[in-house]
């Protein structure tokens, strides 16, 4: 692609250099994410979103140039806002960051002896991630991370952390803002599984009540759904008629037929309250339907 396609577009003036980082730039941010959600009052946003605000803070850490060419970072040793913009979306306009930051993960080789000793080894391998912030007119606030390899909730909560309280702390005060719980999303979904059945299909639902108890539901694979399965569904509708709500949902938004999105999409209802993953790449139109989607129910 890049000998055949993009070096020669490039020689021959069909497309500029701006062009294809644009495009980059915008494809690197979606797909394969962590989702968490704030929200604050919309006078409050408005003050956020203005540009006197924002560029005294961005003035103050030395950061003027990421507005109008944003720094092309590959592996930096410690995070870095590599662009300040505002964008135009359908549900609103916002205040976009970008950070790039290096991750380093192990991967095990194997073991061996050496004389008396006994030795395990691994391998240290470096990798380029890309998290976005964006805070909405309306006051939503979405801090986009992207997935570990080895994911847990702990190492996302250390990185919104740093983030939001060691590098935007200026911009968007933590105290203006409170988490926006997934959990009437989780519940809602399924109990419209009937009117959403033809963008939605559910690979498995785990579900709690206030006794503590919990039940599993599970497709047999990952094409199946499990809203189909006319006794299982009534056997949750039951649980969740009993006061149960739901934990943790496994759904996959399906391919529109002339329309968005442009492929199955799988996400995850699980971890923090406040928490939905995009487990796959995606382009942005795909990423901001089920986007819109999901935080039209919470």
């Amino acid at each position: 692609m890049i000998e055949n396609r993009l070096s020669r577009f490039l020689n021959e003036d069909k497309i500029t250099h701006k062009e294809l980082y644009d495009l980059l730039s915008v494809s690197e941010e979606y797909g394969r994410t962590h989702s968490f959600l704030y929200r604050c009052d919309p006078s409050n946003a408005a003050k956020l979103l203005s540009k006197a605000h924002v560029e005294r803070h961005a003035n103050n850490l030395g950061l003027k140039r990421v507005f109008t060419n944003p720094l092309v970072l590959d592996l930096p040793d410690f995070p870095k806002i590599a662009q300040i913009r505002w964008d135009k979306e359908k549900r609103g306009n916002c205040l976009v960051f970008k950070i790039i930051e290096k991750r380093e993960t192990k991967e095990y080789i194997g073991e061996r002896h050496e004389d008396s000793r006994f030795i395990k080894e691994w391998r240290i391998i470096r990798s380029r991630a890309v998290n976005t912030v964006r805070l909405f007119d309306s006051g939503l606030l979405e801090f986009r991370l992207q997935s570990h390899r080895n994911s847990s909730s702990s190492r996302y909560s250390d990185i919104l952390n740093h983030i939001w309280h060691g590098m935007l702390i200026g911009f968007l005060p933590p105290k203006q803002f409170a988490a926006l719980s997934m959990q009437n999303a989780k519940s809602e979904i399924w109990r419209k599984k009937d009117e959403l059945a033809e963008i939605v299909r559910f690979s498995d639902s785990v579900l709690r009540n206030g006794k503590g108890n919990t039940m599993i539901a599970s497709s047999k694979d990952s094409i199946s759904d499990l809203s189909e399965d006319e006794f299982l569904t009534k056997g949750v509708d039951a649980f969740m008629e009993g006061g149960a709500s739901c934990d943790s949902s496994n759904i996959w938004w399906k391919k529109g037929e002339d329309s968005l999105p442009s492929k199955d999409i799988h996400m995850l209802l699980s971890g923090k309250l406040n928490e939905f993953a995009v487990t796959m790449d995606c382009n942005k139109d795909d990423f901001e339907y089920v986007f819109d989607r999901i935080a039209s129910f919470a």
